[in-house]
Protein backbone atom coordinates (compact mmCIF):
# COMPACT_ATOMS: atom_id res chain seq x y z
CA UNK A 1 0.00 0.00 0.00
CA UNK A 2 2.99 2.47 1.15
CA UNK A 3 4.48 1.75 -2.76
CA UNK A 4 1.28 2.71 -4.41
CA UNK A 5 0.78 6.23 -2.69
CA UNK A 6 4.22 6.79 -3.41
CA UNK A 7 3.35 5.87 -7.01
CA UNK A 8 0.27 7.78 -7.05
CA UNK A 9 1.26 11.09 -8.77
CA UNK A 10 -1.92 12.65 -9.41
CA UNK A 11 -2.48 15.83 -8.61
CA UNK A 12 -3.47 16.48 -4.84
CA UNK A 13 -6.23 18.91 -4.22
CA UNK A 14 -6.93 20.16 -0.42
CA UNK A 15 -10.96 21.07 -0.24
CA UNK A 16 -11.34 23.35 2.84
CA UNK A 17 -15.17 24.29 3.22
CA UNK A 18 -17.04 24.25 6.28
CA UNK A 19 -20.23 22.72 4.69
CA UNK A 20 -20.16 19.46 4.93
CA UNK A 21 -22.04 18.78 1.37
CA UNK A 22 -19.96 21.35 -0.47
CA UNK A 23 -16.88 19.36 0.34
CA UNK A 24 -18.25 15.96 -0.39
CA UNK A 25 -19.66 17.17 -4.00
CA UNK A 26 -16.54 18.85 -4.59
CA UNK A 27 -14.48 15.53 -3.38
CA UNK A 28 -16.78 13.54 -5.45
CA UNK A 29 -16.14 15.75 -8.57
CA UNK A 30 -12.61 16.05 -8.48
CA UNK A 31 -11.93 12.11 -7.76
CA UNK A 32 -13.79 11.50 -10.95
CA UNK A 33 -11.19 13.48 -12.91
CA UNK A 34 -8.57 11.87 -11.37
CA UNK A 35 -7.34 14.08 -9.07
CA UNK A 36 -5.61 12.81 -5.64
CA UNK A 37 -8.66 15.19 -2.71
CA UNK A 38 -8.63 15.34 0.24
CA UNK A 39 -11.15 17.93 2.87
CA UNK A 40 -10.98 19.88 5.90
CA UNK A 41 -13.69 21.59 7.65
CA UNK A 42 -11.32 24.86 8.45
CA UNK A 43 -7.93 26.37 8.55
CA UNK A 44 -6.76 24.70 11.64
CA UNK A 45 -7.75 20.97 10.25
CA UNK A 46 -6.10 21.87 6.48
CA UNK A 47 -3.04 22.43 8.38
CA UNK A 48 -2.56 19.87 10.47
CA UNK A 49 -3.59 17.28 7.83
CA UNK A 50 -0.78 19.33 5.36
CA UNK A 51 1.84 18.57 7.92
CA UNK A 52 1.10 14.75 7.99
CA UNK A 53 1.58 14.02 4.21
CA UNK A 54 3.85 12.87 3.10
CA UNK A 55 3.83 14.16 -0.42
CA UNK A 56 2.97 18.01 -1.26
CA UNK A 57 -0.30 19.60 -1.76
CA UNK A 58 -0.51 21.30 -5.69
CA UNK A 59 -3.72 23.13 -4.97
CA UNK A 60 -5.90 24.56 -2.04
CA UNK A 61 -9.54 24.86 -2.89
CA UNK A 62 -11.10 26.98 -0.14
CA UNK A 63 -13.90 28.72 1.01
CA UNK A 64 -12.69 32.72 1.27
CA UNK A 65 -14.95 33.00 4.38
CA UNK A 66 -14.29 30.42 6.80
CA UNK A 67 -14.21 30.94 10.63
CA UNK A 68 -11.05 31.58 12.80
CA UNK A 69 -9.06 31.96 9.67
CA UNK A 70 -10.57 33.14 6.40
CA UNK A 71 -8.82 31.25 2.75
CA UNK A 72 -6.57 33.63 1.89
CA UNK A 73 -5.17 33.73 5.79
CA UNK A 74 -5.14 29.87 5.21
CA UNK A 75 -3.50 30.01 1.81
CA UNK A 76 -0.47 32.09 2.90
CA UNK A 77 0.20 30.01 5.78
CA UNK A 78 0.01 26.57 3.41
CA UNK A 79 2.50 28.70 1.09
CA UNK A 80 5.01 29.56 3.62
CA UNK A 81 5.73 25.52 4.08
CA UNK A 82 5.00 24.26 0.40
CA UNK A 83 5.75 27.58 -2.30
CA UNK A 84 4.15 26.14 -4.89
CA UNK A 85 1.38 25.85 -3.94
CA UNK A 86 -1.64 26.88 -5.95
CA UNK A 87 -5.22 28.49 -4.56
CA UNK A 88 -8.82 28.63 -5.88
CA UNK A 89 -10.89 30.60 -3.33
CA UNK A 90 -14.61 29.54 -3.47
CA UNK A 91 -17.35 32.38 -2.59
CA UNK A 92 -20.77 32.87 -2.48
CA UNK A 93 -22.51 35.62 -2.60
CA UNK A 94 -22.12 38.19 -5.58
CA UNK A 95 -19.42 39.51 -6.80
CA UNK A 96 -17.96 42.17 -5.19
CA UNK A 97 -14.70 44.30 -4.54
CA UNK A 98 -14.18 42.58 -1.07
CA UNK A 99 -13.39 39.22 -2.70
CA UNK A 100 -11.45 40.56 -5.54
CA UNK A 101 -9.02 42.47 -2.79
CA UNK A 102 -8.89 38.98 -0.96
CA UNK A 103 -7.71 37.52 -4.27
CA UNK A 104 -5.21 40.56 -5.02
CA UNK A 105 -3.28 39.65 -1.29
CA UNK A 106 -2.63 36.35 -2.81
CA UNK A 107 -0.14 38.50 -5.55
CA UNK A 108 2.56 36.19 -4.32
CA UNK A 109 1.46 33.00 -4.83
CA UNK A 110 2.08 30.42 -7.44
CA UNK A 111 -1.81 30.13 -9.24
CA UNK A 112 -5.04 31.80 -7.57
CA UNK A 113 -8.46 32.42 -8.66
CA UNK A 114 -11.72 32.85 -7.39
CA UNK A 115 -14.60 30.79 -8.35
CA UNK A 116 -17.97 32.41 -7.31
CA UNK A 117 -20.84 29.58 -5.73
CA UNK A 118 -22.83 28.02 -6.67
CA UNK A 119 -20.88 26.78 -9.45
CA UNK A 120 -21.36 23.57 -12.14
CA UNK A 121 -18.60 20.45 -12.06
CA UNK A 122 -17.43 21.68 -15.96
CA UNK A 123 -16.28 25.28 -13.84
CA UNK A 124 -14.54 23.39 -11.05
CA UNK A 125 -12.64 21.48 -13.23
CA UNK A 126 -11.98 24.30 -15.30
CA UNK A 127 -10.65 26.49 -12.51
CA UNK A 128 -8.83 23.75 -10.45
CA UNK A 129 -6.86 22.84 -14.35
CA UNK A 130 -6.32 26.42 -14.98
CA UNK A 131 -3.66 26.77 -11.32
CA UNK A 132 -3.02 23.26 -11.20
CA UNK A 133 1.23 23.21 -12.21
CA UNK A 134 2.61 21.55 -14.73
CA UNK A 135 4.51 18.21 -14.34
CA UNK A 136 7.41 20.57 -15.33
CA UNK A 137 7.36 22.83 -12.66
CA UNK A 138 6.86 19.95 -9.78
Amino acid sequence: MRAEAMADNRPTVLVVDDEPVVRDVVKRILNRAGFRVYTANDGAEAIHLCNSFDHSVDVVLTEIDLPQMDGPELARELASHEPGISVVLMKAGRPGTEAQHKLTSLGGLHGHMILDKPFTASRLLSAVQAVVPSQNEA
